[in-house]
């Protein structure tokens, strides 16, 4: 919603404007009369009171009207400033000036008095001030008051009922208008009635387009303060609450100056900013927001005139300029390992070259009669430290190389039986694979990189466990939200392969570090293992999550989207 202070001023300006309109029209009424009786040629003097009654009416509109503009100035002088009271004022106001239009109808003919068109402006303004049922309540009250007009003309013709206040002059040319008054109340009041609903049409239009306006400014990405040329705040959003770490609500703030809000008064750029009243250039500063991250944001403020070319005040714009340097940095930082793995991998690729002479050289020495069993031993070590040294070049080059992955439908329940033969098949593996899956799960992806993947988890699974303990690879489709980091209610399709061991554990104090690549807990392991399966998972849109504890056991989960 539009803040108070906002909304009680742009209400203010419309009440101004009801009375401005209503001054002209009194003023233009009198310069009628003048020029239709007299022409202008005879002196004020010589106006007969009986018969310029509607004269001395307008005229008293007029002081009328200056009494409201003093009951007005009182009111906005008042300390709480309540956009409910000027309603209220301009619902009296908006009332007497129909009474007062139905007395100058009265005065001035009844059916053929041309005073009787403000009743439209009446409930124009009771749409515009008050609201569309309000203005359709307008249109039926000024149908009674003129049909009681003239219905007092009709009296006064059929029964001869005195009419107080009138001419002659006046009550015969009703005589002559008497056929035509039912026509003309019938289609006066459908036009005043029609008038009101269209009027209020048009102010609901405009309030929702104002709320919307309004909401929108609230809700941007982006922090708005608005000052006026004294610094205090005439409007500013949520952004800029949160930008600022200040709790207060927003109404609470409206009207205050700046330097009483310790979240502004606490940034003296700011301050700065808002109080100058010369051109602006857009600056940075830097922020320390509610969670203790630092914010590096842009201020761009812009001077506000009036249409005299006075200064009114200061709007300031803050945007968000972290994510841009985080997304930057991110960018660097992957170009930087993109160029890293490049090396790396030219380097393993030099390595491996020489790597096959040795293990070659070192097999044909231990192939010779003539060594003797300690020799050998030393040649077979070295065979069999080339071949690990190879398996590790071989997976890095894995990991770091970057491929065209090619998806196709495939059946994931025999890639898990495959895997889970595999298991059961490793030399020095005495553990039992239970198998937890259905017989058929269509999935979209690339089967060998998933057979991998899951793979390399089994492996781990197997490894951690005791002899003669289970091993369970279980799937099942599920759901989980579309997007983790907001309430979002939408759901995206999926399934999750579980890999569950009853072994030894993770410790919580390395759980972060097991996705890193070259880590490992084994004498013997490369470290490359779920780094790789975490590559592959995440390459088909997906995530691993772990549940561990120590001595008790492991639970990997893969979650997998379906191909929508």
């Amino acid at each position: 919603m539009l803040p108070t202070s906002t909304e009680y001023g742009l209400y203010l300006r419309r009440l101004n404007l009801l009375m401005s309109i209503r001054l002209l029209l009194a003023g233009v009424g009198i310069f009628v009369i003048i020029i239709s009786r007299y022409r202008v040629t005879l002196p004020l003097s010589e106006i007969q009171p009986k018969v310029y009654l509607a004269y001395y009416l307008l005229l008293t509109v007029c002081i009328v009207n200056l009494f409201y503009l003093l009951v007005q100035k009182i009111i906005s002088k008042a300390a709480e400033k309540k956009v409910s009271v000027l309603k209220k004022f301009a619902i009296i106001q908006i009332f007497v000036d129909i009474i007062l239009i139905a007395i100058l109808v009265y005065l001035t003919g009844g059916v053929d008095s041309i005073f009787a068109y403000l009743f439209f402006a009446a409930i124009l303004a009771g749409a515009m001030l008050i609201s569309a049922r309000a203005s359709l309540f307008l249109a039926s009250t000024a149908t009674v008051c003129l049909s009681m007009v003239n219905i007092l003309y009709y009296l006064h013709k059929a029964y001869g009922i005195g009419l107080p206040l009138l001419s002659p002059e006046i009550t015969e040319r009703f005589d002559r208008r008497l056929s035509f008054l039912l026509p003309y109340l019938f289609f006066f009041s459908l036009s005043l009635h029609i008038v009101a609903i269209l009027a209020g049409r048009l102010a609901i239009e405009l309030e929702r387009v104002k709320i919307f306006t309004d909401e929108i400014i609230q809700h941007m990405a982006d922090g708005v303060i608005a000052v006026d040329k004294n610094c205090k705040i005439a409007f500013i959003n949520n952004r800029i609450r949160d930008f600022l770490g200040i709790k207060e609500p927003v109404k609470s703030l409206l009207g205050k100056y700046c330097s009483e809000i310790p979240g502004i008064a606490s940034c003296p750029e700011l301050v700065a900013e808002l109080s100058s009243e010369h051109k602006k250039t857009p600056t940075e500063l830097l922020l320390k927001a509610t969670d203790g991250e630092d914010r590096l944001i842009e201020m761009k403020s812009s001077l506000l005139y009036d249409e005299q070319d006075r200064f009114r005040g200061v709007v300031t714009v803050l945007i968000d300029m972290s994510m841009k340097l985080k997304m930057e940095k991110a960018v660097k930082h992957a170009e930087m390992l993109q160029a890293l793995s490049e090396m790396s991998a030219g380097m393993a690729h030099e390595i491996r070259n020489p790597l096959s002479s040795i293990r070659g050289a070192a097999q044909e020495l231990a192939a010779a009669a003539q060594l003797d069993a300690n020799d050998k031993k030393l040649l077979t070590i070295i065979v069999k430290e080339s071949d690990r040294l190879n398996s590790i070049i071989s997976n890095f080059f894995e990991y770091a190389k970057r491929k065209t992955v090619k998806f196709s439908s495939f059946n994931l329940s025999q890639t898990l039986d495959e895997v889970s033969t595999l298991l059961e098949k490793r030399e020095n593996t005495p553990i039992k694979v239970v198998k937890d899956f259905p017989p058929k799960m269509e999935f979209f992806g690339n089967p060998e990189q998933l057979k991998q993947a899951i793979l390399n988890l089994g492996i781990n699974a197997v490894e951690a466990s005791k002899p003669g303990s289970t091993v369970t690879i279980r799937a099942f489709y599920s759901k989980m939200p579309a997007d983790t980091n907001t309430q979002k209610s939408s759901l995206l399709n999926g399934l999750i392969v579980e890999v569950t061991d009853t072994g030894s554990g993770i410790d919580p104090a390395i759980y972060n570090k097991i996705y890193s690549p070259f880590f490992t807990t084994k004498t013997d392991g490369t470290g490359l293992g779920l780094a790789i399966a975490d590559k592959i998972v995440r390459s088909h849109n997906g995530n691993i999550t772990m549940q561990s504890q120590l001595n008790k056991g492991t639970v990997v989960s893969i979650w997998l989207p379906l191909k929508k």
